[in-house]
């Protein structure tokens, strides 16, 4: 009689177990107004505001080095640069800000040329 409802638990644990959840279940963060794929006239826009704000923030330590600014006799700050001494972490983020720049440029040339848009794709070449 004890076996029998274990039996008959198990079997009905075993069920609920097999068939409570599906895949599609999980699937609550799809989200159909999300642009999975950009154009290349989206794209251009961004890139070249990226563009301009990189020469225009990334180099200042440059300026440093060249003698436009100096520090002021009583206040220094980054002494590894002002010393010349580096890891390889220094200034990272103007490689990948740069690369990725870069990448958005490859994907408009590829982009645009597809899609036969030869303006596009001469910009981003010269980019």
């Amino acid at each position: 009689m004890f076996s029998k409802k274990i039996a008959i638990g198990s079997l009905a644990l075993l069920l609920a177990v097999s068939s409570g959840c599906k895949d599609e279940f999980f699937d609550v963060n799809n989200n159909p107004n999300q642009v999975t794929a950009a154009t290349p006239e989206l794209v251009l826009p961004n890139a070249l505001a990226n563009t301009a704000t990189y020469y225009q923030t990334s180099f200042t330590f440059l300026n440093l080095w060249m003698g436009y600014w100096n520090y002021s006799g009583n206040y220094s700050i980054a002494t590894s640069d002002k010393n010349y001494q580096f890891t390889n972490t220094f200034n990272q983020a103007i490689w990948n800000n740069a690369y990725t720049n870069l990448k958005n440029y490859n994907y408009i040339e590829q982009q645009s040329a597809a899609q036969n848009q030869p303006y596009l794709q001469a910009m981003a070449k010269i980019m």
